[in-house]
């Protein structure tokens, strides 16, 4: 039975069309001399975004948050990535890469966010041809379902112990970036403690609810589809002796890196060494 299911995959793989089977290169950098090398960085979504919990609003294009930028990103630099991968799905790369080509010409749009104003001013800066996304949207998130399973099943304190836990991390680096520069902000948000907290509350979520209806697996397990799909993003974009920098927001982080380091295929650079 194997061998004839064998002998069914090699006749479809034979008569795929050619386009096809040249449209994605697949890469196993496992044994390979010249891994890529990949740094992540965590991030608050600077500018308007749909997620439940969103920072305070900053002048990040005043001229002293406009210092404090420059001062990151050179700090980035110094990474000497040959590619910036950043959180927006992949079919928007032709809009995205829109604007970096008019940030390279001078022309900044009035929106802000930390993919143009850190990711794309970035690449902009290094001469880079284009940026890729690596984005994959997938949510199930639903307040009131959670909130009644959380009551019927008396976990009401576990769930308001999880929002709360959420809105004192943004509220204490809200306070940092009020006193502070951007890059404290970037140093804190990037601290293996700040990292370890969000993922135990990612797995203090999927808990909630009952056997009968796991509504936080349902929500986690999507959460980690999704950051699985990131993964397999930046490994669709990645080449030999690559250097990449990618831009996700700080939740993502513990998920992503996690995968890249148990994937193997890459030399992973932790964002410290640059923000210190």
């Amino acid at each position: 039975m194997f061998r004839s299911i064998l002998a069914i995959l090699a006749v479809l793989v034979a008569t795929l069309p050619g386009r096809a089977m040249a449209a994605e290169v697949f890469t196993d950098f496992r044994a390979a001399a010249d891994k890529p090398r990949v740094t992540v960085l965590g991030t608050w979504h600077w500018g308007d975004t749909p997620d439940t919990f969103r920072a305070a609003p900053v002048d990040y294009r005043s001229p002293e948050r406009r210092a404090q930028t420059a001062d990151l990103l050179d700090r980035l630099a110094a990474f000497a990535p040959t590619k910036v991968l950043l959180e927006y799905e992949p079919e928007r790369d032709d809009e995205m890469n829109g604007i970096l080509a008019g940030l390279k010409a001078g022309n900044w749009p009035e929106r802000v966010t930390e993919r143009i104003d850190v990711g794309m001013a970035l690449a902009a800066r290094l001469g880079h041809p284009r940026v890729w996304g690596i984005d994959h949207q997938l949510s199930n998130w639903d307040m009131g379902r959670l909130m009644k399973a959380a009551e019927e099943n008396g976990q009401g304190a576990v769930l308001k112990g999880v929002l709360t836990g959420v809105q004192a991390e943004l509220a204490e680096k809200d306070a940092l970036l009020a006193k502070g520069t951007i890059l404290d902000g970037y140093r804190w948000v990037n601290d293996p403690r700040r990292v370890a907290a969000r993922d135990a509350i990612d797995l203090l979520a999927a808990r909630l609810g009952s056997r009968a209806d796991p509504v936080g697996l349902d929500i986690q397990g999507t959460w980690y589809v999704r950051n699985l799909h990131i993964y397999v993003n930046i490994m669709r974009v990645l080449r030999p002796g690559d250097r990449a920098l990618v831009l996700v927001g700080a939740a993502h982080k513990p998920s992503v890196e996690r995968y890249l380091a148990a994937s193997g295929q890459v030399d992973l650079v932790d964002v410290r060494a640059l923000l210190d």
